[in-house]
């Protein structure tokens, strides 16, 4: 927009050239919301990663009884 306000545009119109140059707005929607994102979806992956492993290393160490009864005289 300030590019075209150098070229003596009045704020209106320097308006509608920076945003018909600046493309189809889905794709800069698209655009901000990979480079936003992106990093929020690998943290949250990589904490559930941690917390997984973490409550997979502590699980209470559960062994079942015997099923097999020892022989009576």
């Amino acid at each position: 927009m300030l590019d075209a306000r150098l070229k003596d545009l009045d704020e209106v119109d320097a308006w509608a050239i920076a945003l018909r140059d600046s493309g189809s707005p889905w794709w800069l929607a698209l655009n901000l919301a990979r480079v936003y994102t992106l990093g929020l979806g690998l943290r949250v992956l990589f904490v559930g990663l941690a917390l997984g492993g973490a409550a997979y290393a502590v699980r209470a160490e559960v062994h079942a009884a015997p099923t097999a009864q020892e022989a009576r005289p």
